[in-house]
């Protein structure tokens, strides 16, 4: 191979792996956000089923017991909650 073809191979070469670092770095990226919106829609499910457990007159043990929150959260919820007006459904 002359010096320009091998050149021309390395630059190839080159924006190969450019291209797949891209793509790599791209799907991790998707992944990553994949999990952490998952990670955030869980928690979310968590503070609404124990919002729920509170209006229903559920303890806060129990509420932290099944939904893995934390007591002090919970006891949040219920000072938020408790502010909120209450929804009624016919």
């Amino acid at each position: 191979m002359d010096n320009k073809a091998a050149r021309a191979q390395e630059i190839y070469e080159a924006e190969v792996n450019v291209k797949n670092a891209k793509a790599e770095g791209k799907a991790e990226g998707k992944a990553e956000g994949k999990a952490e919106g998952e990670a955030i829609g869980i928690e979310k499910g968590k503070i609404e089923v124990a919002k729920q457990l509170l209006q229903n007159g559920v303890g806060i043990d129990v509420i932290a017991r099944s939904t893995g929150l934390s007591k002090e959260q919970i006891e949040g919820l219920q000072k938020h909650t408790l502010e909120e007006p209450s929804v009624v459904n016919f």
